[in-house]
């Protein structure tokens, strides 16, 4: 390779690597305003089920030929109600399972299709109900409420940002949304592409 041509490749690729960069540059001014980034976080609620008099007091979970299933104690009913999770926005009852009657206080440790493993809380006194709220603390002085559940009996986190909980109204599928990080993107991008750290 001539002189020249190392030259003109050089200054090629000190161009193409000061365009790689130039969004991280810009987005570090972005950073000194928190507010712009936070507001794209959030956790909103995709699905619902009423469950119509029910009185949960804990949540399990399993999987069966690719569905998913929450499986719903409940304790003052002496059952289980099966609830397939598979799509978040459109929770289906699948059934509802009597718990056998030498069970004082049921919780369902593991199910695979027609068979469970169920165990006895051990608990004395029924689970006191909380409120939950969604808070959005993009301004830090000024947190907004942005949505309240009454009488939440129980929670669980699920796998994939998924939170499900339990109130008067029924099971709540709430989903975590996290903003995209700008500049670990594109860190990521010139790893990838260059193998630049």
């Amino acid at each position: 390779m001539k002189h020249k041509d190392r030259n003109s490749a050089a200054a090629a690729l000190t161009c193409l690597l000061a365009l790689v960069t130039l969004p991280a540059h810009l987005l570090a001014s972005e950073r000194g305003n928190p507010s712009k980034l936070a507001q794209q976080d959030s956790i909103e609620v995709v699905g619902h089920l009423a469950l119509n008099g029910a009185s949960i007091s804990a949540i399990a979970t399993s999987t069966h030929w690719r569905h998913n299933f929450l499986e719903l104690n409940d304790d003052a009913h002496k059952t289980l109600t099966v609830v397939d999770v598979t799509d978040p926005a459109h929770p289906g009852l699948v059934r509802k399972l009597t718990v056998p009657s030498g069970v004082a206080e049921p919780i369902v440790e593991a199910m695979v299709g027609n068979t469970g493993l169920v165990g006895d809380s051990g608990r004395m006194e029924p689970v006191a109900p909380k409120s939950l709220s969604i808070v959005d603390f993009s301004d830090p002085s000024h947190p907004v409420t942005q949505r309240r559940f009454e009488n939440v009996t129980a929670l669980k986190h699920l796998p994939g940002g998924l939170i499900c909980l339990v109130d008067s109204a029924g099971l709540w599928i709430l989903k975590e949304h996290s903003a995209p990080d700008k500049a670990l993107e594109a860190a990521y991008g010139n790893y990838l592409l260059y193998g630049l750290h």
